[in-house]
């Protein structure tokens, strides 16, 4: 008598319920879709401000100096201000180079303050830009040189022609400051013979000594 034969075990065809293969699938899935989002996440580009020239401290900001630029800031967007805002009227409270985006903490609340003209001959200063810092002097006969302001924010610059100051070609530096550094400016304008100078700072600190006492000059001077 022959043994008997092993009953063969069903084999069961594979499932697409097989709980391996579903959460196999959900991981590709997952690692697909989070590559994609992360890709598109690093080619987004946001529109941010950037300034159109150098802007030192102290700058009332107009909408000529900025400009749009739209770049990658990979999640930093919140620490630069954004196209869609208005900068127009507000202060810079620190320096910020021409083509670089303009920081949110840059920009602080702008100050009561004296807009002012003052006019330079041709030959009195060098070519002055919004955004720089200058010194200006005054000089008559009684006194070769008096600082009338240190180290002030240049707000605009206008052409000058032919006024009493210099002949065609000189400029205008538009400057805001205190009410009492606005009398000085007129005082100075005011003396006898006056000659206006001004010189640009560069670099980091003070600048120039404080400004000194005009009633001095006006001595000899006629």
């Amino acid at each position: 008598m022959s043994p008997e034969s092993p009953i063969p075990r069903r084999v069961r065809g594979p499932s697409w319920l097989d709980l391996r293969l579903i959460v196999g699938v959900i991981v590709i899935v997952g690692s697909v879709a989070g590559g994609l989002a992360l890709a598109s996440s690093s080619a987004r580009t946001e529109p941010v401000l950037a300034v159109t020239h150098d802007v030192a401290s102290g700058m009332v900001l107009t909408p000529g100096d900025v400009r749009v630029v739209s770049v990658r800031l990979s999640g930093l967007a919140g620490r630069y201000v954004s196209a869609r805002s208005s900068v127009a009227g507000q202060t810079t409270n620190r320096e910020v180079r021409a083509g670089e985006l303009l920081p949110a903490s840059a920009l602080g609340r702008t100050e009561a303050a004296t807009t002012v003209s003052i006019p330079l001959g041709a030959d009195e200063a060098p070519k002055i830009r919004p955004g720089e810092r200058i010194t200006v002097w005054v000089s008559t006969k009684a006194c070769p040189s008096a600082t009338v302001l240190s180290a002030v924010t240049v707000q605009d610059v206008e052409a000058s022609h032919g006024t009493s100051f210099g002949s065609s070609g000189g400029e205008s530096v538009v400057v805001r400051v205190s009410s009492v550094d606005a009398e000085r400016v007129i005082e100075a304008l005011a003396l006898a013979g006056a000659t206006i100078r001004a010189g640009v700072l560069s670099g980091q600190g003070p600048g120039s000594a404080a400004a000194t006492q005009l009633s001095a000059c006006a001595d000899g001077g006629s």
